[in-house]
């Protein structure tokens, strides 16, 4: 489990998979081998099925995996006071905490699927700003995937009549984990039946929950795109021209900071969290981030490398 940093929040769950012992590990100061953190996209958790075929992509590499449950979300729903929302990088800030304590000195490279990436590119421009700060100095680089760049306009094209199948089945697993946040709670289980679409949610659930005026102000104040500028780390934003839910228009206007330690990839096809090659089941973007953490082992600095 990984504390909170209100007690009243309670605390996370995440899945490691690691390929070796880590109490022995951490007694020995590994030192140097990386983390992938995995964090999943919206109505996700630790048991989905891109984060588990993600995670094959590392076996063999002598890396541990961790896979994030957010607030409120798969197994955290028991431990933590939920719900997550895309702005929330007070929970990965006390993640990255807990691993620089847990794992001192291991470099983290972290990925995020869907909202899940766009937390982790608001935390990038966050900590590029100095609107907040790491209590730990942990080597931190990102990979985003399929990530919304802007909140209201990624949740406007969800709602698109063509989307409607998608739009409900997110829908349902968002009612399926609010539900297990407090069965007892009447109040809550009388908004949650009366929600009848995402932007719903928003303005029932989580914009109440996290003191945002609505759904309108909860998109608008916790979008990434305002701070993409600022970002500082080395990141690798992924995006298909063809996602559905993603505009690739938000892509191509974003103000991207200079310096090249942002890599924007825009790739033809791909859909949203996609990305299969012709050749085996792992999608590419695997392969991508697999050569990364090679080449930060082997001590190369290659272009495509993020450490």
């Amino acid at each position: 489990m990984i504390p909170l940093r209100s007690p009243s929040f309670g605390a996370l769950s995440a899945l490691s998979n690691a390929p070796f012992d880590l109490a022995k590990a951490k007694q020995e100061k590994l030192g140097a081998s990386p983390i992938v953190l995995m964090v999943h996209g919206l109505g996700g958790c630790e048991d989905s099925a891109y984060l588990r075929l993600a995670t094959l992509g590392f076996e063999g590499c002598g890396v541990e995996v961790i896979r994030l449950n957010l607030r409120g979300a798969g197994p955290s729903a028991a431990s933590s006071s939920g719900p997550y929302h895309g702005g929330l990088t007070d929970d990965l800030c006390d993640v990255l905490a807990w691993l620089h304590a847990e794992r001192p000195g291991q470099p983290v490279l972290a990925i995020g699927f869907s909202l899940g990436g766009h937390m982790l590119l608001r935390l990038a421009g966050q900590l590029g700003a100095g609107e907040i700060e790491l209590e730990a100095a942990h080597p931190l680089a990102i990979m985003s995937i399929s990530a919304p760049l802007d909140l209201a306009a990624a949740g406007a094209r969800i709602a698109a009549p063509r989307n409607r199948i998608y739009h409900q089945a997110l829908l349902r697993w968002m009612k399926r984990d609010g539900a297990q946040w407090a069965p007892s709670d009447d109040d809550l289980q009388m908004r949650l039946r009366a929600v009848a679409s995402i932007r719903d949610f928003d303005d029932r659930i989580v914009a109440p929950a996290h003191g945002f005026r609505n759904a309108d102000d909860y998109y608008y104040r916790a979008s990434a795109a305002h701070g993409l500028s600022r970002i500082r780390l080395p990141v690798l934003a992924l995006h298909g021209d063809d996602d559905p839910w993603i505009p690739l228009d938000a892509y191509q206007a974003a103000d991207w900071p200079d310096g090249g330690h942002v890599q924007v990839a825009i790739s033809r096809g791909g859909g949203h969290v996609g990305f299969h090659g012709r050749q085996g089941i792992l999608p590419w973007y695997v392969m991508v981030t697999r050569k990364c953490v090679l080449a930060h082992i082997s001590g190369a600095r290659p272009g495509m490398a993020v450490f």
